[in-house]
């Protein structure tokens, strides 16, 4: 997350701070102390929600200067880091947080188990690893039921819920959820009302996701019936958590941020059961709350005024999170987005809109390529044709005006031309510079990834069960995947899942169910080019072998395909990675 300044900034910047150093008093120039405000804590926390970049220099300044602990430090790195949805992110979250369970003063202090726990939940539901999820849910609970908060753990175990659903135990997830909440259901405790929200949402959240509106209905309600109730009468409930202050302004801002999550919930649900009159009730009330313009509203609002047929006010609702996205383009939310504008244009008669966007949504989004999807994208080009050809027609009258601005353009097409040079220039910087880092994070991970399977199945431990078949798919696929990655099964071209099959002596439901039920692969196949996509970068970074030779070197019979999987697995061609662990090497 930290990047080089171009040369011009920091020429510009230097040339400020000479002359603010010949000006100031007596002619010198200030240096960092450790008593300055920006080197501290609480200047880091107060902007890494949505300054993530900066927030990290300042933790790195007050590590330096001594305000905060290393340890210390690494904590907020992982807090910063977690609030990306990036992969490399997220698991740069996960190791920074493994690494401070290793420290004797972070285990023997809880508030930093809880906040190391809280972190590793978030990391691994955004990476939707529903086993660690599980695992660290499990760990904050019982931290809490250790310290005799039993609030606390039902609000964690909340999660679990979620989790069963996400595993395919719907039932019991919801089962799960109904028992938290008629435990968190009486009244008088802040903290016991505050984890019944926590869990009503996450019951929602089940679902949602199962189409079940009709039954979010009642839920939603509940919440805002408690929420009613608390905000009149917070006297009948016992000031017991550090997450609801007693002042009476957090306290309505409180009721109103979750209250206005309930309302869009129930327009949701209600706009989806065929009752548009009180889906507009519910966002009509919506407008009225304080947190109306979130772009958390906005997200789950615009569907809800698509439903109803509101265009503009999807459409708003749309270029506001669209202008939050800034250039963070390449996500499900911005292809949704693209698709809504789609369905708008064309219904309001756009249609060479429709067509534009419809082209790009397909574009980002190559997994919908349905017949509906295609018939539309026709039906759209069809219209724009039918205007393109109309457009033409004024054009041609136009002609004589058109020929007294081609000078114009033309000069403006100069100053485009090198503008857009520099910009070019700039761009390609700016990409090698990501690419430096992504390469430099990738190299430490797969080495990190190589040391930790050399520690866990070191060479010569070849013991294998009596009958795999037994095994259940959790450690059936550990067992597998110490075998290939010990004997580098994987380098062979024609190990595949029929050889594994007759390797193992298994079946080939047996070894699909290893790997889709006990493993974050879909299959083996994804697992052994993982492998030796794996082996590559090692190659890559200390061979002089062509691209070809690595390909065939670390089991792939196309160099092609070794291409495309390489860049599809790390967001960087074998050819950039390599010249970049170069570089980096050097420096």
């Amino acid at each position: 997350m930290r990047h080089h300044l171009p040369t011009y900034i920091i020429v510009v910047v230097a040339c400020l701070l000479m002359l603010a150093g010949c000006t100031g008093k007596g002619g010198t120039n200030h240096v960092p102390q450790a008593s300055d405000s920006l080197y501290t804590e609480e200047e880091a926390k107060a902007i890494y929600d949505y300054e993530p970049e900066r927030a990290m220099v300042i933790i790195d300044s007050a590590e330096m200067v001594g305000n905060i602990t290393d340890y210390r430090a690494d904590l907020l790195r992982a807090i910063v880091y977690s609030k990306s949805s990036g992969y490399l992110h997220l698991d740069s979250a996960v190791m920074l947080c493994e690494g401070l369970l290793q420290n004797d003063k972070v285990n023997r202090d809880t508030t930093y188990l809880h906040d190391i726990y809280d972190i590793l939940i978030i990391s691994h539901r955004m990476r939707q690893d529903y086993a660690q999820w599980m695992r660290w849910v499990t760990k904050k609970a019982d931290l809490c039921r250790a310290e005799n908060d039993a609030t606390e753990a039902l609000r964690t175990e909340a999660d679990l819920g979620y989790i069963l659903y996400s595993l395919g135990r719907t039932d019991e997830g919801l089962s799960r959820l109904d028992s938290i909440i008629g435990l968190l259901n009486a009244n008088g405790s802040v903290a016991r009302f505050d984890a019944s929200i926590i869990a009503l949402r996450r019951k929602i959240d089940v679902l949602r996701a199962t189409d079940r509106y009709a039954d979010i209905i009642p839920v939603a309600l509940s919440i805002v019936e408690r929420l009613d109730h608390y905000e009149q009468h917070p006297q009948d409930y016992a000031q017991d958590s550090h997450r609801l202050s007693s002042d009476p302004d957090e306290r309505a801002g409180y009721c109103d941020f979750y209250r206005t999550k309930a309302y869009v919930v129930l327009a949701e649900a209600y706009a989806n059961t065929a009752a548009a009159q009180k889906a507009r009730e519910y966002l009509s009330k919506v407008e009225g709350t304080r947190y109306a313009d979130s772009r958390d509203a906005h997200q789950t609002m615009a569907p809800v005024y698509m439903a109803l047929g509101d265009y503009s006010k999807a459409l708003a609702l749309y270029d506001d999170l669209e202008e939050h996205m800034g250039t963070d383009t390449l996500t499900a939310d911005y292809a949704n987005i693209l698709y809504a504008r789609a369905e708008a244009a064309n219904a309001t008669g756009h249609h060479a809109q429709a067509y534009n966007y419809l082209n790009r949504y397909a574009t980002l989004n190559q997994a919908l390529t349905d017949s509906t999807l295609s018939g539309k994208a026709h039906e759209y080009a069809a219209r724009y044709h039918a205007q393109e050809q109309q457009l033409e027609i004024e054009h041609q009258h136009a002609a004589l005006i058109r020929m007294k601005i081609y000078i114009g353009v033309g000069l403006l097409l100069i100053v485009l031309s090198i503008g857009f040079a520099v910009y070019y220039r700039h761009q390609k910087s700016i990409l090698r510079r990501k690419n430096e880092v992504l390469v430099r994070e990738i190299s430490e991970n797969m080495r990190m990834k190589r040391a930790k399977d050399e520690r866990v199945a070191p060479a010569g431990d070849t013991a294998t069960p009596v009958n795999l078949g037994t095994l259940p798919h959790d450690e059936l696929f550990t067992h597998i995947c110490d075998v290939i990655r010990r004997e580098r099964l994987y380098l062979n071209p024609a190990f595949d899942r029929q050889a594994a099959i007759v390797h193992f002596h298994l079946t080939k439901e047996q070894i699909g169910g290893a790997f889709s039920r006990g493993s974050e692969f879909n299959s083996i196949a994804d697992f052994i080019r993982d492998c030796r996509l794996e082996h590559a970068t090692h190659l890559l970074e200390t061979t002089d072998l062509l691209i070809g030779e690595v390909a065939s070197a670390s089991g792939f019979t196309h160099a092609t395909t070794f291409n495309h999987d390489f860049k599809a697995r790390f967001s960087v061609s074998p050819s950039a990675y390599r010249a970049e662990a170069a570089r980096n090497a050097r420096n």
